[in-house]
C-alpha cells in the first residue's frame, strides 16, 4: 500500500520508508506469538527478531532521509524506492547484528545450558 502511494504522489518518500521501517518492527508480534508454547530455541530466535528489528528501527530513525536518498538513488520509481529502502535497512542491519552472534557471551550461556 505504501509503494502504491508514494507512486502516486499520495506521500512522501520519507514517510514512505519510514512506514516501511516501523512495518518491520510489527513484523516482530507474529515471531513473538510463534515462540509462546515453543522451545527455548524458538523463543529465542523471537528475541533475536524482535532486538534486531528494534534496534535496527531505533538506529535507523535519525537516517531516514539518507536512507530515502540513497534508495532514491539507485531506485527507477517511487515505488522500487520504497523496495530498495526495505532491503537496504534489512542488510545493514544483518550485518551489524552479525558480529555479535559470535561473542563470547553466547558460548557462556551454551556451556551454561548444557552442564
Amino acid at each position: 500500500m505504501v509503494m502504491g502511494f508514494v507512486a502516486m504522489n499520495g506521500m512522501p518518500a520519507e514517510i514512505g520508508v519510514a512506514i516501511v521501517v516501523g512495518a518491520n518492527v510489527g513484523t516482530c508480534v507474529t515471531a513473538l506469538l510463534a515462540s509462546l508454547g515453543g522451545s527455548r530455541g524458538g523463543k529465542f530466535v523471537a528475541l533475536s527478531h524482535i532486538v534486531l528489528n528494534v534496534g535496527g528501527a531505533l538506529l535507523f530513525q535519525p537516517f531516514i532521509g539518507e536512507l530515502t536518498a540513497v534508495s532514491g538513488a539507485i531506485a527507477h520509481s517511487p515505488s522500487s524506492q520504497i523496495a530498495h529502502a526495505q532491503t537496504i535497512f534489512n542488510i545493514v542491519c544483518s550485518l551489524i547484528a552479525l558480529p555479535l552472534c559470535y561473542a563470547k557471551f553466547w558460548r557462556r550461556l551454551d556451556n551454561r545450558e548444557s552442564s
